[in-house]
């Protein structure tokens, strides 16, 4: 084999596995596809799935919309479903920081999540909330609560994300939201809206 063929052969070989990378990733990757200049986030064309919206606020901050879509498998638990919803928040609208999904409860005969809001680990023990960022990084308390527009954009973003008030399917009927694991009281968040139970059919549209 002269050193021509080799070349060749090497090239076919790269060309090929470049293909095969682009198929991989357009049937099981966890990047992003448009549609209607929407991403969709975790695409998987191969799997019996649902788009979910996540809700945000628009470019000019001046309303709520879609942001973008997450796929979801329709097999999985709505448990599952909820936190599928909980990590994608957390990784794309609220830098990471942990959103958990407790527990579905009954009240009044309605299926009710419970949305525990947390501080990144090294700043849950601490017994006074921080005045500036510093050290503590990115925060709830700092970066998502303060200001009435933070706030209410936080507050809808998360209400309308977990209620999904336009899906048709099985659902849960409500969402209660904690911080640190204690309820929201408006006297304490005077700048969030989460205090309290919220209904889908409750919320607008």
């Amino acid at each position: 084999m002269n050193k021509y063929n080799y070349r060749l052969i090497i090239v076919i070989i790269l060309v090929l596995v470049f293909l095969g990378g682009i198929l991989y990733w357009g049937s099981f990757g966890d990047g992003q596809i448009t549609d209607n200049n929407k991403d969709i986030v975790g695409f998987n064309k191969a799997t019996n799935s649902t788009l979910f919206p996540i809700y945000g606020p628009d470019e000019r901050a001046d309303d709520i919309e879609v942001n973008f879509y997450i796929q979801i498998i329709d097999d999985l638990e709505q448990f599952e479903k909820l936190e599928v919803i909980a990590n994608r928040l957390s990784r794309f609208r609220f830098d990471f920081l942990p959103i958990k999904v407790l527990e579905i409860e009954e009240e009044n005969g309605r299926e009710v999540a419970v949305i525990n809001l947390e501080e990144h680990q090294w700043n849950r023990a601490k017994d006074e909330r921080p005045t500036f960022r510093g050290s503590a990084g990115v925060t709830w308390y700092l970066d998502y609560f303060q200001g009435a527009a933070d706030g209410h954009f936080t507050s809808v973003t998360l209400i309308k994300s977990f209620l999904q008030p336009e899906y048709e399917g099985d659902w849960i009927d409500g969402v209660k939201f904690l911080y640190q694991g204690e309820p929201i009281h408006e006297e304490d968040w005077n700048t969030v809206a989460l205090e309290g139970i919220f209904y889908r059919g409750e919320i607008d549209n």
